[in-house]
């Protein structure tokens, strides 16, 4: 499972802890009509992200890695639950290996245009794969993460979250 820590923000002197897709999208600014649902986004990543053969990744194999349950899958996937954890949130779009931020989108165009950058990454970090344990590419991948809240923050003027911390991998 991919590794998430709520955040804690302070907001006129009252601490929230942000835990849910709908925190995350609240502490962004977002409100919820302007946004696709993680309904829509869970679909989308399933009709754009495939398998390097091509086939489609099933409910199961995201299972099965995230350790989300199928039928909780199931449920999000039809909008019969509109909100879960962010922890829920990150394993899974983490599992497509697509940012976090595919959770601000307006539009579904938008959402395919990320996940289609994305890819380009993936090809990336395939060609670094070669040479890079797997364990050298988690870390590459969390400071990239960091860099991106880092920016949406600043640009926010929001407190810069704090860096990874590698002191596991040493």
């Amino acid at each position: 499972m991919f590794p998430c820590q709520p955040t804690l923000l302070i907001v006129n002197k009252k601490f929230i802890l942000i835990n849910t897709i709908a925190d995350y999208r609240f502490d962004k600014g977002i409100l919820v009509d302007d946004i696709l649902s993680f309904s829509d986004i869970l679909n989308l990543l399933f009709e754009h992200r495939t398998r390097t053969d091509g086939t489609p990744y099933r409910a199961a194999d995201v299972s099965r890695a995230t350790g989300v349950s199928a039928s909780q899958l199931s449920l999000l996937m039809s909008g019969r639950r509109q909100n879960t954890s962010l922890e829920t949130a990150r394993a899974i779009i983490g599992f497509f290996d697509v940012s976090m931020e595919i959770l601000t989108v307006k539009t579904p165009e938008q959402a395919i245009s990320m996940i289609e950058d994305d890819s380009r990454t993936i090809q990336l970090r395939s060609e670094l794969s070669k040479d890079l344990s797997p364990r050298a590419l988690r870390q590459i991948s969390e400071i990239i993460e960091w860099v991106i809240e880092k920016e949406y923050a600043e640009r926010a003027n929001r407190p810069i979250p704090p860096p990874p911390d590698f002191s596991d991998y040493i």
